[in-house]
């Protein structure tokens, strides 16, 4: 069944490839043709019509000024970044989805467009992939259903990669094609650096990158 419009909240998680939240720098503030990722994302959540925006880092740290504002989501007492999604679960409590992001990324995706296939087809989770990626590599974009996002949240695992095993089989994954860069990788810095004018003109515009269902 496909649903239309409804509220939804974001989650900044500042946090990497591997285990834990991190603390709010490097990635995440690294200016990058004048923009950090952090704007970026904010920009972006916004643009999918998100009402709240939290940022989620391990230690809590002085909150950047971002705009659009970003306010500090709760601290988990354990540094995973499924324990986040518990400390904040109150975000699905006024919300039809909830958006949650990877801080350590640059991306031209539109979550906007995300949000849309999301909402078609209905499914309790929706992941970002790269098209064509036989080993559906976590590139750090999430679309939960209210219900999973508690689900998530209630499940008592300490990472992602854990919910995303639990969602085996009812998640559905959205094959991004356009600039997405794992600033936590040397490479992927360079080459977000040396694509990055390109990219934001990309990413800070009203957009539509092509997207598509990558499995269901």
């Amino acid at each position: 069944m496909s649903r239309g419009t409804g509220r939804v909240n974001g989650l900044i998680l500042s946090a990497g490839a591997g285990p834990g939240l991190r603390p709010l720098g490097g990635p995440a503030l690294t200016p990058i043709a004048g923009r950090t990722p952090l704007e970026v994302w904010a920009f972006r959540l916004a643009e999918a019509g998100a009402g709240e925006i939290r940022l989620v880092s391990a230690p809590p740290g002085p909150q950047p000024t971002v705009r659009p504002p970003v306010v500090p989501g709760r601290t988990p007492t354990t540094p995973g970044t499924a324990a986040a999604l518990r400390a904040n679960a109150d975000l699905a409590e006024d919300a039809d989805d909830v958006l949650v992001v990877r801080s350590d990324f640059l991306s031209a995706i539109d979550l906007a467009g995300l949000l849309r296939e999301h909402r078609r087809s209905d499914a309790p989770l929706t992941t970002l992939l790269a098209p064509g990626d036989a080993r559906e590599t976590d590139l750090g974009v999430y679309a939960f259903r209210a219900d999973a996002y508690r689900e998530a949240a209630e499940s008592g695992v300490e990472e992602l990669s854990d919910v995303l095993r639990r969602f085996e089989g009812r998640s559905r994954g959205w094959g991004f094609v356009g600039g997405h860069y794992d600033l936590g990788d040397a490479l992927g810095l360079s080459e977000a650096r040396e694509r990055a004018p390109a990219l934001l003109v990309e990413t800070l515009r009203p957009s539509r990158p092509s997207g598509r269902p990558a499995h269901d």
